[in-house]
Order: structure tokens, then sequence, then C-alpha cells
């Protein structure tokens, strides 16, 4: 019989009660931890390996294979369950990992100098705009003819070195109507403006979606005397197949005319084509013009003829109206 002045007699008894409430599945007091600040996954995960680690010993405890989900057999198998406790806490619960700790911080400084980068690109944008805009302000309220181009092109550069897509188009489209709007420019582009406006489009607004716009104003605006000269300028920028322009369209035109011999019966017929199609077109009628003019100039009227099968009188009588409607 136990005597119950002997310790060991409690110590058995604690024992026996502490293994009852396990087996029962009764855990109060079992793992008296705080765990409100944890998910609930964590804490049974936590109470399982803590009944796996202290189940009593039994005969064939130590038979692996069959004994694996009751005991264990190495630390390995301890580690892998104690990694999957600490994964199964939500990545937010995890603030005491200290790795955790270390990315949030790192997580809330990134924020925190995103958050004044994006300040600081405000500013930037706001003040370097109000400066580029109150140099363009003096240079249009003041422009002469005797203004030296150097000025015009480092002010027009300024204005568009601006940060913001939006407002670089803003600024392009002030520029532009500034090269024509009137005074000193009697509303014309000349060859000289075509050279900076072309240069400015293609270093700060390099998506030509933006380009057609521009293209069939510069060809509409082009100063008669220069035309031959603009349109080449045009023509190089190559605008893609898929943007439509007929200022681009017609500026090719041109320049390929300008280029070809008399009997390229192929490259004269499309031109040909071209005028055509935009013969009633009167925003362009100082390039239609040129182009007819073009057409009835050497041998390209006999050339056209033939490829077309028709008499060369026929070509004049569509062209000849046409070369009257040109001018500044």
């Amino acid at each position: 019989e136990p005597n119950s002045d002997d310790p060991r007699f409690f110590n058995h008894k604690i024992e026996e009660n502490a293994e009852a409430n396990v087996q029962k599945g009764t855990v109060e007091g079992y793992c008296d931890r705080d765990y409100r600040n944890i998910d609930s996954a964590f804490h049974e995960a936590l109470e399982n390996i803590i009944r796996k680690c202290t189940k009593t010993r039994e005969a064939g405890f130590q038979k692996s294979e069959e004994t694996e989900k009751e005991y264990y057999h190495n630390y390995y198998q301890l580690q892998a369950d104690i990694e999957r406790a600490r994964d199964s806490i939500p990545p937010l619960d995890r603030k005491s990992d200290p790795l955790v700790r270390q990315m949030l911080g790192v997580s809330g400084f990134c924020a925190a100098l995103g958050a004044c980068f994006l300040g600081l690109w405000i500013i930037m944008i706001i003040f370097a705009n109000m400066m580029a805009r109150d140099r363009w302000k003096s240079l249009t309220e003041s422009y002469t003819d005797n203004l030296k181009m150097t000025t015009f092109v480092r002010i027009s550069e300024d204005m568009m070195r601006v940060p913001g897509k939006k407002t670089k188009r803003k600024n392009y489209q002030d520029i532009l109507a500034f090269t024509y709007g009137g005074k000193p420019n009697d509303y014309v582009i000349d060859s000289d403006e075509t050279e900076i406006l072309l240069s400015l489009l293609k270093e700060y607004l390099p998506n030509q979606k933006d380009w057609p716009e521009v293209l069939d104003i510069i060809v509409q605006k082009a100063k008669n005397d220069n035309i031959d000269k603009i349109a080449k300028s045009v023509y190089r920028m190559n605008l893609a197949s898929t943007f439509e322009s007929p200022g681009y369209e017609l500026a090719k035109a041109l320049t390929q005319v300008n280029d070809t011999y008399e009997g390229d019966a192929e490259t004269i017929s499309k031109v040909y084509e071209i005028v055509l199609k935009y013969a009633e077109d009167n925003s362009y009628r100082k390039i239609i013009s040129k182009l007819a003019i073009k057409l009835m100039s050497g041998g390209r009227t006999d050339t056209l003829a033939n490829s077309l099968s028709v008499d060369r009188e026929s070509i004049q009588n569509v062209l000849a109206p046409l070369t009257k409607i040109g001018g500044d």
C-alpha cells in the first residue's frame, strides 16, 4: 500500500492526474500560457507537440514504423512539427519573430521613404513647371525677329523637361501653337521651326501615339517655299503604319515624288492616289497643290497616263485645278 508520507506518492498522483487529463482531452492548465495574440491554430499545434513529447511510454514505443504518430523517434521529427506550428501563425501574428520584426521595420521605412519621394516629386512638378512657364511667358510677350533662335530652343527645352507626361503634352501644345500663332510667324511654320518641333517631339514625347496630330498641324501650316524640306523632315519621323496621319502620308508622298525618277510608274501612281484621296481636304491645300505641280512636271504625266491606261489630257484635267489652291 502506498505510503502517503513518501514524496514520491504525490509525484506519482500528479503524474496520473496529468496523464488522465491529457487522455481525456482536458487541457485546462496543461499549457497555461497567454495565447490571446496568437492564432488558435498555433495554440493547438503546440499542445499536440507537448502531448506527443510527454506521452507515457508503452511497450513497443520504440518501433518507429508503428508508433511514429504517437511518439517522436528523433530530433528532426520534433523540429519539423515545431516549424509547421510556427508556419501556422498568420504573418501579422508573427511580430515576436525577429525576422518578421525586421521585415516590418524595413517595410515601414520603405513606405515612409516612398511617401517622401512622392511628395518631393509633386513639389518638383509644381515648381519646375511654374518656373518654366514664367520664362516661356516672358519669351512670348517680348518675342521679336531679332531674338536668337537658341534662346527659343533653350526655353522650349526647359518647358519639356518638366516631370509628368500630361504636363509635357500641354507645354508642347503651347510651343506648337506659338510657332504659327500670329506674330512674328504669320501663321506658318518654317523649316527651322519644324526641326525644333520634331526634335522636341522625339526626345520628350517618344510615344508615337502623340505624333499624328502634331505632324498634321506642321504639314497644314508649312510655309509654302519651305514645304519640300518640311515634308522630308516629317517623313523621316518614320511614323508606324498603325497610326493614321494625313499629314505624314502627304509628306511621304511629296518626298517620294521628289526623290524618284520620272519613269517610276509604281511610285508616281501611288502618289497620284494619295493626291486624289485628300484632294477635297482644304486643310492640306498647299501640299496637295505642290504634289499636283510635281506630277504635271517633266515626264511624270506621261508615265502616270501609261500606268493607268488613260490619255495624258485626262490626268491634266484632274491635276490642273489642284495646282491653283496653294499659297500661304
